[in-house]
């Protein structure tokens, strides 16, 4: 009997162990948003849910007894569970067996898309990052951005993504600006910041007049005599005048489409007289509508929108779905190490907050700037996480570094 109790005792002991090393973190339910601009995917019949990590030759049965075929995508497996999966058997001939219970009383349930970390570990190798922090600077901030498939409204210069490693696909658009469309690969090394500058969409006007030395003007800006083609232009309407002298002789609104190159080309006959003349340094922006400016007063307008977006970029913004953006300073990429120790002695903290760009102290010493991994740090050690940036009240939290693995650490900075 007590033979018995061993051998049974001991295959306990090997199933536990083999379910340490795997792990299913960071669950959550995906946000649609408004008018679903992250375009989440949902089935009518059953949950689906994203599992992120690099791994394959997973079995998982739902409820322990239906099978789940899993889609393997770029670093993701994805399931689709039936409605009300409580948990979930994970196995895998390497790793073990792991039970999963499903967070909340419900479970799964359908309709819903939802998203989570599956972990595994040997340990006797050292732990790998699975994701890494990428940070986007948008030129112009207001845009439709599209990362993958999920799309967001970014309207601040500044976004921060947390995404699986590997190669990922990037898309920006905003009206008035050629879309722009690239590739990059994020890897365990450090966070990326990646620039992406949309140019601006102008239209031209060529005006030919048969009026030797006559002054040409659009929008009040002179663009040369009896032959002219104008600087940028915006979609729209814009004034056109041809002066010689003090006389007018013509005066028109001249409405341009879209990346549209016009050519005006005028006869004797549509240049007259016109009885009041309009001194060629009248205020001509107080006649116009608002879409009709020249090229010289929208470069001042740029500029006074310019110190408008630095002055905001000292107030507080609310975070929206999935992207999380805000006005920020410049992030640094620096990450202060501590010496290299074997891989069951030190752990990763992922440090992170709804501000980019805030100082991160582990235990009084700057070791980068939010959003940052911290690497190589004592297992075991118990560290203060201190966030220090301008205008924010400093906010710390005391967490354990977890051996040959990755601890989360999310703070809120709030407002002075």
């Amino acid at each position: 009997m007590k033979r018995f109790l061993y051998i049974w005792l001991s295959c306990w002991l090997a199933l536990t162990m083999q379910a340490q090393q795997m792990r299913i973190l960071q669950f959550e339910k995906l946000k649609k948003g408004p008018l679903n601009m992250r375009h989440v995917v949902t089935d009518k019949q059953q949950a689906i849910i994203d599992l992120t990590t690099s791994e394959s030759g997973f079995t998982f049965l739902a409820n322990g007894k239906t099978e789940i075929a899993a889609e393997e995508g770029d670093g993701m497996l994805t399931l689709k569970s039936p409605h009300k999966t409580t948990h979930i058997v994970v196995k895998h001939p390497e790793y073990g067996q792991l039970t999963w219970k499903v967070p909340g009383r419900k479970g799964l349930l359908k309709k819903k898309h939802y998203t989570a970390v599956l972990q595994t570990a040997k340990p006797d190798e050292e732990y790998k990052l699975q994701k890494q922090w990428v940070v986007f600077e948008l030129k112009p901030s207001h845009a439709i951005f599209t990362v993958d498939s999920t799309t967001s409204i970014v309207n601040q210069s500044k976004t921060q993504m947390y995404l699986p490693l590997g190669k990922h696909t990037y898309k920006a658009e905003a009206p008035f600006y050629t879309e722009v469309e690239d590739s990059f690969e994020l890897t365990d090394q450090e966070q990326q910041n990646i620039t992406v500058a949309l140019q601006p969409i102008y239209s031209y006007i060529t005006v030919k007049t048969p009026m030797e030395g006559a002054d040409i003007l659009i929008d009040g800006v002179h663009i040369g005599y009896t032959q002219g083609t104008s600087g940028h232009l915006n979609e729209g309407p814009h004034q056109v005048v041809i002066m010689k002298g003090d006389q007018k002789y013509y005066d028109q609104i001249v409405n341009i489409g879209w990346q549209e190159k016009k050519v005006i080309k005028l006869k004797s006959t549509d240049l007259k007289p016109i009885a009041t003349p309009t001194p060629v340094q009248q205020d001509l922006a107080q006649l116009l509508p608002s879409a009709a400016r020249s090229t010289a007063s929208k470069e001042t307008a740029d500029k006074k929108t310019a110190g408008k977006n630095k002055k905001a970029s000292k107030s507080t913004y609310k975070s929206i779905p999935f992207a999380t953006q805000y006005a920020i300073e410049e992030v640094n990429d620096t990450i202060a190490q501590i010496p290299f120790r074997e891989t069951t002695n030190y752990g990763m903290l992922n440090v992170h907050a709804n501000e980019i760009g805030a100082q991160v102290y582990i235990d009084g010493k700057l070791s980068g700037t939010t959003p940052c991994i911290v690497k190589q740090l004592p297992a075991g050690k118990t560290c203060k996480v201190r966030l220090v940036k301008a205008g924010f009240r400093d906010t710390e939290k005391v967490v354990k570094v977890e051996g040959n693995n990755l601890a989360e650490v999310n703070l809120k900075l709030k407002k002075k």
